[in-house]
């Protein structure tokens, strides 16, 4: 199973206009906001992300209208 290390995804999440919210959501999510206002909650508690764990959050950033989908594989790609 291919792991991404959590900070690689933080740093990603930065590059795209996301900052760590000051409120969490109770449920050990991180709440991850840009200026216009839309969150999201990536699971980064943990030192090694697995590649499954990052297609919900891809959904929930195009969704949300941040980034797409491919968009952000590139980066995280990228940043590896």
């Amino acid at each position: 199973m291919k792991a991404i290390p959590a900070r690689k995804v933080r740093r990603v999440l930065k590059s795209i206009g996301l900052r760590p919210a000051t409120k969490g959501c109770g449920t050990g999510h991180e709440v991850w906001a840009d200026s216009a206002g839309r969150t999201c909650h990536p699971v980064l508690r943990h030192h090694d992300l697995p590649w499954q764990y990052l297609v919900p959050l891809s959904w929930e950033l195009h969704s949300k209208g941040i980034c797409s989908r491919n968009l952000f594989f590139q980066q995280v790609r990228s940043s590896l």
